[in-house]
């Protein structure tokens, strides 16, 4: 995994929509609380294992708590200040140059500033003095404040299909959906009992949004019936900062937490949490996914730590057959390590991709986990495939080994015995559900059950201790006795004064631990 260390903490990041390559980071220094702030423009150079390269890094004399990248311009990136402005930066000019521009119009620190992407000539930016501003590039003043949250605004997010709608989360535990062609906001969402730190729209859905929330949830909202959300994940163990959503899947999820991970969810599966990183060693406040690469990722925390991935389904991966990758196991996904070069397939056909079994699945235990679960699976499947050992490579059994060979090799194969023993298991619990389905079988049981009842009874009667006890308790007339099992907190052990009866009725007899049991109910005094 790509590393690049920063000399100031982590705030945020943010890929560029014009270079697959080049990523923004915003730090701070001494935590954001007090001091100076860094912005760092970084190259990923494509060679496996080679280093994140700095660009461009210009100072400023507060911390920088977010960047954006123009969608205009590939060379413009604007970042919002803790001294409560915001600072417009051009990379094709000298570092003497820059900020080209600074507006300052917020009172507080500027949390947030998002590009609208539909537009793509004008930048909103949320601010701790409770206002949202909205920004052109051609101006030197905003074009116009929205006032309406009692709180700190954390976050302000452009809808990606209408230029003129976008979403605010406060401190207030508000959502506000606004239009800016509306004197007020359109919509109030009271998404959480606590601070919303958070918010994104989905790519795919401009009905569907994410909050992110100190209550240590996320939760996703259809704005058409907003009374309850959609549904809520659960899995971080303090506030959620940021939460993401893909724009390559309209399901998936990105989150960073103060408990220093990062989280991928599936919303609308029921066991959503798919993925969780804990690469970060402080809190992970910074988390993006880029436009222009599926599955690349990129984070930051007050580690001073800037991390950047790419991560690969598992059902990508071809069963039975080894890619290459060295992989790190995280939840659902595979993420290919950077400590061996990846080596491509020497087949080259398409081929259906079978997912993991759950017994394979528990098997993923190393940093060359799948090459085990490739080898039960492939067993299970009475596949002639197989790995031979050393290295690791996948192998074929040869097109002339006759019937008798193959079977041989199954059967010396460990593996593939495994398999056959969990199929038995199966097949014979199966066999097993369908008897109990059975009224014959289960009336069958019932009879079994008074044999050997009936058994036990005879033997008893032989036993002297229990004539005499039982005896004794037939001259009595306003008794009945009847036998029954009972756990070992109810047996009474025969002492020397002879049968005991408990307040419960358990008339006791025998001694040792073949000690037995007989409850006696007391009748009316008719004798019924």
């Amino acid at each position: 995994m790509p590393v690049f260390k920063t000399p100031f903490n982590g705030y945020a990041v943010k890929f560029s929509p014009f270079y697959e390559n080049r990523l923004a980071v915003a730090t701070a220094q001494n935590f954001g609380i007090l001091g100076n702030g860094r912005v760092h423009v970084l190259d990923l150079t494509p060679t496996p294992n080679a280093p994140i390269t700095e660009l461009y890094a210009f100072d400023t004399a507060d911390a920088v708590y977010d960047c954006t990248w123009s969608e205009d311009n590939d060379n413009l990136l604007v970042t919002a200040i803790a001294d409560g402005s915001v600072k417009l930066w051009d990379l094709a000019l000298s570092p003497t140059s820059n900020p080209i521009r600074s507006l300052h119009e917020h009172s507080r620190e500027v949390q947030s500033v998002d590009w609208n992407p539909v537009r793509r000539d004008s930048f909103l930016t949320s601010s701790w003095d409770d206002t949202i501003k909205l920004w052109t590039v051609d101006r030197p003043a905003s074009v116009r404040t929205f006032k309406e949250h009692a709180y700190c605004v954390y976050s302000s997010v452009w809808n990606p299909r209408h230029g003129d709608v976008f979403a605010s989360a406060s401190g207030d535990s508000t959502v506000r959906i606004w239009d800016v062609r509306e004197p007020t906001s359109t919509m109030i969402i009271p998404a959480h009992d606590f601070e919303i730190l958070s918010c994104d729209w989905n790519k795919y859905d401009d009905c569907i949004i994410a909050t992110a929330s100190v209550d240590k949830s996320i939760k996703v909202w259809d704005v058409r019936n907003f009374r309850i959300p959609i549904t809520v994940l659960n899995g971080h163990s303090y506030a959620v900062r940021k939460v993401k959503f893909s724009p390559h899947r309209d399901s998936l999820i990105a989150s960073c937490s103060y408990d220093m991970t990062v989280c991928l969810w599936d919303y609308r599966v029921e066991d959503a949490l798919v993925g969780r990183y804990d690469h970060h060693t402080e809190f992970a406040v910074g988390i993006d996914m880029s436009v222009l690469v599926e599955g690349l990722f990129a984070s930051t925390g007050w580690d001073e730590f800037v991390y950047v991935w790419q991560h690969e389904e598992i059902s990508r991966i071809p069963v039975g057959e080894d890619n290459g990758d060295s992989c790190n196991l995280i939840g659902l996904l595979l993420v290919p390590s950077p400590l061996m070069p990846r080596r491509r397939s020497s087949r080259r056909e398409p081929r259906k991709v079978t997912l993991m079994h759950e017994f394979c699945y528990a098997s993923l235990i190393c940093s060359f986990c799948h090459l085990r679960c490739q080898k039960l699976c492939a067993a299970r499947r009475g596949c002639k495939r197989g790995t031979a050992g050393g290295g690791g490579r996948s192998r074929r059994t040869r097109q002339d080994d006759t019937p008798q060979e193959e079977a041989a090799s199954k059967e010396d194969d460990p593996l593939h015995r495994e398999a056959e023993e969990q199929d038995k298991m199966i097949l014979l619990k199966k066999k097993l559900l369908v008897k109990e389905e059975d009224p014959l079988h289960r009336e069958a049981e019932e009879q079994d059950k008074m044999i050997l009842l009936k058994k036990k009874l005879l033997v008893k009667e032989e036993d002297p201790l229990h004539r005499s006890g039982l005896g004794a308790l037939l001259n009595e007339p306003r008794r009945q006795i009847w036998f029954g099992s009972s756990s070992q907190q109810t047996r009474r052990r025969l002492g020397d004064s002879g049968p005991l009866l408990n307040a419960n009725g358990i008339f006791a007899v025998g001694g040792g631990e073949d000690a037995w049991v007989i409850r006696v109910a007391l009748l009316n005094a008719r004798g019924d």
